[in-house]
């Protein structure tokens, strides 16, 4: 059973997202609250699973962010947050307190189901848009040869994913996700999956956010 704690102060956000996990038999809601300063008292006190936060965009965000750092050092919880913009600042000061995913309000419902059982598997998510912006930026620092959607299937492949699975994350044909990786295979000089993945990590193509 994977155990979460939903802390949103939009309500339309939070009730919409509370309706999506209970839907999910695997998923058992301990807690659910818009108090962001309540919530780090409580989640302090023993709380172990996913805690999945909404981030402020408003004049508020700083005090969010505090919140956001303290539920990540708690032991035993593993942080997704929630935002409406994906801004790589924000992203990578995100990562350094230590999230496991990040992912942008408005994907596909289902999306949040696939971020959080990444993220209890001891995997990590990011918003498809948000990792493509992601690794386009390190792609640039390192002059990569591979195209933007490249990496970012190469990154999906990275994780374990299938070619139906990738397709369907992507919104792309399974066809165009295999004439993608045979590109890779070329531009990279290797002949498999494993090496494609070995090369692009120590070229920092791709970069680990686990």
């Amino acid at each position: 059973m994977i155990h979460l704690a939903l802390v949103e102060s939009d309500s339309v956000w939070r009730h919409s997202l509370q309706e999506l996990f209970e839907q999910v038999s695997s998923f058992s809601i301990d807690y659910c609250s818009e108090d962001y300063r309540k919530s780090l008292q409580v989640l302090s006190n023993g709380f172990r699973g996913i805690i999945v936060i909404g981030i402020s965009n408003d004049n508020d965000i700083e005090a969010t962010k505090d919140t956001v750092k303290s539920l990540a050092l708690l032991a035993h919880c593993r942080l997704l947050v929630l935002s409406k913009e994906s801004n790589l600042n924000l992203l990578t000061e995100l990562l350094n307190f230590g999230v496991s995913g990040f992912a942008l309000k408005g994907l596909p419902l289902s999306q949040y189901v696939v971020a959080v059982e990444d993220i209890a598997s001891g995997g990590a998510y990011l918003s498809p848009m948000v990792a493509a912006k992601l690794v386009s930026m390190f792609k640039k620092e390192f002059n990569s040869d591979l195209s933007q959607r490249e990496i970012e299937v190469l990154s999906h492949m990275a994780k374990g994913k299938s070619y139906t699975s990738i397709a369907d994350d992507l919104f792309i044909s399974r066809t165009t996700v295999k004439a993608h990786m045979r590109n890779i295979y070329s531009k990279l000089q290797v002949n498999n999956k494993a090496s494609a993945i070995k090369k692009a990590y120590s070229q920092r193509i791709l970069i680990s956010v686990a």
